[in-house]
């Protein structure tokens, strides 16, 4: 028997690309589904299709940019603009982490 997963909307999700449009085709799709409550099962099946083919793996990235900022920051004439926008990207990264793991512990 197939464990079924209850579905938990993941913040970090309408940032990424990909998922508005997942969301409107899907929902504008559904015309022919008998209902409000029809739709939303339709899109909470595609949505959770959506994430399992396009894993965020926050880590990863994290790590990247982390390396860059390194990398930036040792060059002789590094560009403070480069500097700003790879930090300003690994702060809403650890934001979206932060947002995630209050959500899995149910503290929103």
């Amino acid at each position: 028997m197939k464990k079924r997963f209850s579905f938990r909307y993941d913040h970090r999700c309408v940032r990424r690309d990909g998922f508005v449009e997942v969301v409107n085709n899907t929902w504008s799709n559904a015309n022919g589904q008998a209902g409000l409550m029809s739709k939303i099962a339709v899109c909470r099946k595609a949505i959770s299709n959506w994430k399992r083919q396009a894993k965020p793996n926050s880590a990863v990235r994290i790590q990247e940019l982390h390396y860059k900022i390194d990398e930036v920051s040792r060059q002789e004439n590094y560009r403070l603009e480069e500097f700003q926008k790879l930090k300003k990207e690994l702060d809403e990264k650890y934001y979206s982490e932060e947002l995630f793991w209050m959500e899995q512990s149910r503290l929103i």
